[in-house]
């Protein structure tokens, strides 16, 4: 499964749901620092950590029952 995650340096949250992300198996991870882009700050901003499972959006705060629930769907 393909999950896209939109971060930046320094935030807890990303480095929480990155972490989580991480430890689970079968998941090709994209790591996208937003503040590598302007349009994607401006996107993002205020609502990292961003995660995009197939057609899914989640942005903070990040519910990792329902994050869970995306991964084995």
């Amino acid at each position: 499964m393909n999950i896209t995650i939109y971060v930046r340096e320094d935030c807890h949250l990303c480095a929480q749901v990155l972490s989580y992300l991480q430890l689970k198996k079968n998941l090709i991870i994209e790591i996208i620092d937003i503040d590598s882009d302007v349009q994607l700050q401006k996107k993002f901003g205020e609502i990292i950590p961003v995660v995009v499972i197939e057609e899914k959006i989640m942005h903070a705060p990040i519910d990792f029952i329902e994050l869970e629930k995306q991964i084995i769907a």
